[in-house]
C-alpha cells in the first residue's frame, strides 16, 4: 500500500476527553459521525487499475442513519472475483503518551443483500514512521461485521505496538456482488485510560 493513502487522507480526528464516572479521561483518536456534508471525502475506494468504481456516498435519506442525519453508504455496483474495500486513516495524537496503550474501537453498521458467508470485514492496520507496522491486535480481521439489515453495535479493544504513529481503517467486501450495501455510522477510536493501581 502506498504511504500517501495513510498520511494524505483528510480526516476528522481530535484530542478529546470523555469522562466516565471516576475513571481517567479517554483520548479520542478518531470520530466520524458523517454529519458533515463533505465527510465522505474522509474515505476512498480501493480499485485495481481500470476497474469501474462502486458507489460511496453520504446517505442523508430519512431513517438511514443510526443517529443524527446521515451515515456512510458503500454499495457494490460491479461483480468481481477480487475483494473490494474502502479505506480511511488517522494519526495518533501528537505529544500524547499512547505508545503501547490499548485502543477501543466502536462503530455501528447494517447491511443489505449480503449472505452470512459474505459478511464485511473491518480491519485496522498500524503504521509507524517508515510504513506498515502490522494489524492492530495481531488480527487481520479485527471485527467481522455480522450481516443484518438492522443497526448493530460492534466494538473491541486491542493493544498498540510501541512504535505505532497512525492507523489505516478498512471495510472489506470479500466476495463483491452487485447490490451488496454497507452503512456505517458513529465510528470512534479512543485510547483506553490506564487502570488505576
Amino acid at each position: 500500500m502506498k504511504k500517501s493513502l495513510f498520511w494524505g487522507l483528510p480526516l476528522l480526528f481530535a484530542m478529546a476527553s470523555v469522562c466516565a464516572g471516576d475513571e481517567a479521561p479517554a483520548q479520542l483518536v478518531l470520530k466520524q459521525d458523517f454529519e458533515r456534508s463533505d465527510s465522505v471525502a474522509d474515505w476512498r475506494q480501493w480499485l485495481p487499475a481500470g476497474a469501474p468504481a462502486n458507489s460511496l456516498t453520504r446517505d442523508s435519506a430519512p431513517q438511514q442513519s443510526h443517529a443524527g442525519e446521515a451515515a456512510l453508504r458503500y454499495e457494490i455496483r460491479n461483480e468481481s472475483s477480487d475483494a473490494r474495500y474502502i479505506i480511511s486513516g488517522a494519526k495518533l495524537p501528537e505529544g500524547a503518551d499512547v505508545a503501547g496503550r490499548t485502543l477501543r474501537v466502536r462503530l455501528f453498521a447494517r447491511s443489505s443483500a449480503l449472505a452470512p458467508e459474505q459478511q464485511v470485514r473491518f480491519r485496522v492496520l498500524e503504521r509507524n514512521a517508515n510504513g506498515v507496522n502490522g494489524w492492530l491486535g495481531g488480527k487481520e480481521n479485527l471485527l467481522p461485521l455480522k450481516t443484518s439489515t438492522e443497526w448493530q453495535e460492534f466494538n473491541t479493544t486491542a493493544k498498540l505496538a510501541t512504535t505505532t504513529r497512525g492507523l489505516t481503517l478498512y471495510f472489506v467486501f470479500p466476495k463483491p456482488l452487485p447490490g451488496q450495501t454497507l452503512w456505517i455510522d458513529d465510528l470512534s477510536v479512543e485510547v483506553v485510560p490506564p487502570t488505576a493501581p
